[in-house]
């Protein structure tokens, strides 16, 4: 190996600063600070002892080593440790301030007279902060838990997820208590790591880091490489408090974690503290190395040491070989250095194959060799031979040529069905003992096997690469891979639901699909090969459909039981009504689908074919349901709908009315409650008889009811309104002993006259009459229509009639002048007429232009 220095540490001592200027300070207070410098660190305890101001405390030095970019110049002049119980529920204890002691740079020699080996040396400076008190605690049996925690990390760190800024870190260390595993644990001091920090790592290439740490009291250490720890925030970036243990791990990108947290091809020895390996690509990794300590073999202590460890693209002078050179397929092998770089200049390649004569050597970069025979070879290479910078590897190569990875599958390749893988690898040195079979599914890590013949059941339908790697006892490997498609399985529809159903029936399934189906038990079944078959299974059966498709299958099941028990019920509301009245049948059934239903008789209901039906029975009715269920399973019900009948109304004739005169009686039937209307010019409007006396011709209704029924039924009588007859008498008059007088009256109809005194007729419309005494004679006189109209004529009846025409007068021009007759006539006239305004009264009035005798 080249025996150039690969790492070199520097120290450089820098007594603290006891001034600062002021801009300074005011530069420092306004910065943010969370500021992103953080690059690694350690805390550290020593016991030093009983306690000075308490004897029965513990006395110890304890002390954080904070590493920072060269580049800061935010340092904190005291951090806050803050104490913890080391049993749960880690109980807060105190606050120590512990001010900064020594502010060390740290940077490696980047000169190529340092590193003659290395191309592209690069430069690793960190600062290193060193905070330290002197605290007592008293003695306790779990110990205690040191923390500091801190915000924030460098950004763009290689194995945390983006942006790595934002993340802090927690400083920790546990100092035991009496009741660890060995006596006087806590009379302990921590193991100090050495400052060995700035070593150089070239990705991509082999390297070795050392973590080792000194113990001061001899105890064995073990290193392990463990989670980093967050802590703080960017809003709380130095809390004067750590939040309370345990202290979460920081986030790691794929591939990565705190046991890995170079990657899988770097590892730490346990006893050296070396970590070393392949180093993964160019960055910056964070990186924490825990060393317990073990005393008489049993574990006491650890303490944790956290580095972001640079990673760079520097190219030294390597010689190293593919540690798992092995050819299987034939004889021949192509060689290359996996550390090739610009300050390689030759190559000088063994083969180990003397039988091969002049071909076991060569001078290329990239040789190929073709073996002479199957067996095990050591090839060495030599770089830089004969060059100040040189290096040598060594590495046994396999050659067994005739290894052939197979394997075969069986169908049905379908889902969630297992799909039988078997192994047919052949090898013609060893025989074949490993198998890693790789089933293609990327949804999941649980889809390999390690079996040499395993089978697999896929749960999505496509098409997957299934790989075998294949090795023999040599080591021989290989791959092989093998498209196949899993088939979905086909679409099975059944259409048919679980049912009961009538046991006189047949019923048919139906499904739906692509394929073929089958149908199962095959007893009491048509077409059970089909998708509607049809069944008529005697007891309760559940039958299963299967549909295939290319190999594949689907099943469904329905279960079908056939009864005989149909029962139906009807329900009436109203159970009893009037005639014209309605109400509502429904039927009910044990049963809940396919029912068909059928009323009768049907003329007097509204949907003879429906559960429930509006039914209008004129008299009373007994309805009968029938219900079907299925197709043969009949049973029907009957009810009876009593019906009351209505009312038959008579209102009676038509009448006449004479206004003023006896109201006519109305004469209503056919019913037992009777309410009139308009109930104007009645007696009454709730009685079958009301007197009637209308003030016009009117139309009355009588509504006629029966009991139970509220409903009524109506007929008319029409009330005539007629006026009294006009009836023309004579008028009254004088007659003389023994004269007789015929009365007048004009009209049509009767007529009675009173008294009957020295009358002729008492009915006649003109009797003689010839009282001897002053008479009255009164007359009704009644028309068609029986309206009647009463008068009279008095008949005065004298012996002689006194008469006076008055004196004779003179009057002047043109003067008027009124008769003045006296006497006890009946009736006057005067003659001549001339120039009197009435010469049939008996004090008329005349206006003469001559002389004039009136009589």
């Amino acid at each position: 190996m080249c025996p150039c220095l690969i790492g070199i540490l520097w120290y450089y001592h820098y007594s603290l600063m006891k001034k600062f200027l002021f801009a300074f300070l005011l530069l420092a207070t306004f910065l943010p600070a969370s500021a992103t410098h953080t690059k690694g660190g350690w805390m550290y305890y020593e016991y030093l002892g009983p306690g000075i101001n308490n004897p029965a405390h513990l006395r110890y030095r304890v002390g954080l080593n904070y590493y920072i970019e060269c580049s800061s110049f935010i340092i904190e002049q005291s951090f806050n440790f803050s104490i913890f119980s080391a049993a749960a529920p880690f109980a807060f204890v105190q606050n120590v301030s512990v001010p900064l002691g020594t502010n060390t740079q740290i940077q490696n020699c980047n000169l190529g007279s340092c590193y003659p080996c290395i191309s592209n040396i690069p430069t690793i400076c960190y600062k290193i902060l060193n905070y330290e008190t002197i605290i007592e605690l008293p003695q306790n049996a779990a110990g205690y838990i040191l923390a500091k925690q801190r915000c924030c990390r460098i950004d763009n760190i290689s194995n945390m997820p983006a942006p790595s800024n934002t993340s802090g870190v927690t400083y920790t260390v546990t100092i035991p208590g009496f009741n660890a595993p060995i006596n006087n644990a806590h009379v302990n001091s921590s193991p100090r790591f050495n400052f060995n920090d700035t070593t150089i790592v070239c990705a991509d290439n082999p390297f070795t880091v050392s973590f080792a740490a000194v113990d001061s009291e001899g105890d064995s250490l073990v290193y392990s490489l463990c989670d980093s720890y967050t802590g703080a925030s960017q809003l709380d970036p130095d809390p004067a408090t750590s939040s309370s243990p345990p202290f979460a791990s920081v986030p790691y990108q794929t591939g990565f974690s705190g046991a890995q947290p170079l990657g899988s091809g770097v590892t730490i020895n346990p006893v050296t503290g070396e970590v070393s390996g392949s180093a993964p690509p160019a960055g910056e990794y964070v990186i924490t190395i825990c060393v317990a300590e073990y005393r008489n073999g049993v574990r006491f202590a650890q303490s944790r040491k956290e580095l972001h460890l640079k990673v760079t693209a520097c190219t030294p002078v390597v010689a190293s070989l593919d540690p798992t050179f092995l050819t299987c397929g034939d004889l021949n092998l192509a060689f290359q250095n996996d550390t090739d770089g610009p300050a390689i200049q030759n190559w000088f390649w063994t083969f180990g194959d003397p039988a091969s004569g002049a071909a076991d050597t060569s001078l290329l970069q990239f040789p190929s060799h073709t073996f002479s025979a199957a067996g095990v070879y050591t090839v060495k290479l030599v770089v830089n031979k004969g060059l100040p910078c040189s290096d040598s590897t060594e590495q046994e190569v396999s050659v067994y040529p005739g290894f052939f990875t197979g394997f075969t599958s069986a169908a049905p390749y379908c889902v969630n069905v297992p799909v039988q893988f078997t192994d047919t690898t052949r090898t013609n040195h060893g025989f074949v003992n490993q198998w890693h079979w790789n089933f293609g599914v990327n949804s999941t890590l649980a889809d390999t096997s390690n079996l040499q013949n395993p089978s697999y059941t896929f749960t999505t339908p496509g098409t997957y690469n299934v790989q075998l790697i294949s090795g023999n006892n040599l080591g021989c490997r290989d791959t092989l891979e093998v498209p196949i498609v899993i088939n979905p399985s086909p679409v099975l529809q059944l259409l048919s639901a679980d049912t009961t159903y009538c046991g006189l029936d047949s019923l048919q399934l139906t499904a739906m699909g692509t394929g073929n189906f089958t149908w199962t038990p095959g007893t009491n079944i048509l077409g059970a090969n089909t998708a509607t078959p049809t069944v008529f299974p005697t007891v309760a059966t559940t039958y299963t459909v299967t549909l295939e498709s290319l190999g594949c299958r689907s099943s469904d099941t329905v279960r079908l039981t056939p009864q005989l028990n149909l029962s139906n019920d009807i329900a009436a509301l109203p159970t009893t009504i009037c005639q014209d009245d309605t109400l509502t049948l429904t039927g009910s059934s044990n049963k809940n689908d396919n029912l068909r239903w059928q009323w009768s008789p049907a003329a007097s209901v509204v949907s003879p074919n429906t559960q429930s039906t509006r039914a209008f029975p004129m008299v009373t009715t007994n309805y009968t349901l029938q219900t079907t269920w299925g197709n043969h399973c009949v049973v029907s019900k009957t009810i009876s709908i009593p019906v009351t009948p209505l009312a038959i109304p008579q209102a009676g004739g038509d009448v006449d009315y004479c206004a003023g005169q006896a109201p006519v009686q109305l004469t209503a039937s056919g019913g037992n409650s009777y309410r009139w209307s308009p109930a104007a010019g009645l007696s009454a409007s709730n009685i079958a008889n009301p007197f009637a006396s209308p003030a016009v011709t009117t139309s009355y209704i009588v509504a006629v009811g029966v009991a139970g029924c509220a409903k009524t039924k109506t007929d008319t009588v029409i009330v005539t309104v007629r006026a009294k007859p006009t009836v023309q008498i004579t008028n009254d008059t004088l007659i003389c002993v023994p004269d007789t007088l015929q009365l007048n009256v004009a009209g049509t109809g009767s007529i009675a006259w009173s008294p009957n005194y020295m009358i002729n007729n008492v009915q006649s419309f003109t009797p003689l009459v010839s009282p001897d005494v002053p008479t009255t004679y009164r007359m009704r006189y009644t028309d068609l229509f029986g309206c009647f109209q009463d008068d009279s004529v008095f008949v005065d009846v004298k012996p002689q009639v006194t008469l006076n025409a008055g004196a004779d007068t003179s009057i002047c021009l043109p003067d008027a002048f009124r008769l003045r007759a006296t006497g006890d006539a009946v009736s006057y006239t005067w003659v001549p007429n001339l120039y009197l305004d009435n010469a049939n009264i008996k004090n008329p009035t005349t206006r003469p232009d001559a002389t004039i005798t009136y009589t």
